[in-house]
């Protein structure tokens, strides 16, 4: 099974910064870690969701204790890998955000390597 760096390697916010240095350093030194944030966000919109709650960066950064670049930034590549969707749907001027099949199978297949 590919792991979640592998299957998205690059800065998928790259262009909204401008590539410039600083941020490149930035998810370069993320690197090591950014499998486990996938990880910790697309389990923390699993549970939420299963309690009726909404999802939304806002709830990301503020339950997880994240800033809103990493918040944005997880959530846009759990996006990108089809784990988790946008809706029609706002909650606090933000879109909310729901859990595909996928990302909750990828996210037992994720858990069962360990």
């Amino acid at each position: 099974m590919s792991t979640q760096i592998e299957l998205l390697p690059e800065d998928v916010c790259a262009d909204h910064h401008g590539n410039n240095k600083e941020s490149r350093e930035a998810f370069d030194n993320l690197l090591p870690r950014l499998s486990l944030l996938q990880e910790r966000v697309l389990e923390y919109a699993i549970v939420r969701a299963e309690k009726g709650d909404r999802v939304t960066v806002k709830s990301v950064r503020y339950d997880l204790n994240l800033q809103h670049q990493t918040a944005s930034a997880r959530l846009t590549e759990l996006k990108k890998m089809e784990l988790i969707a946008p809706t029609e749907k706002r909650h606090e001027n933000c879109r909310v955000l729901e859990v595909t099949d996928l990302g909750r199978r990828t996210l037992q297949a994720w858990q069962r390597r360990t």
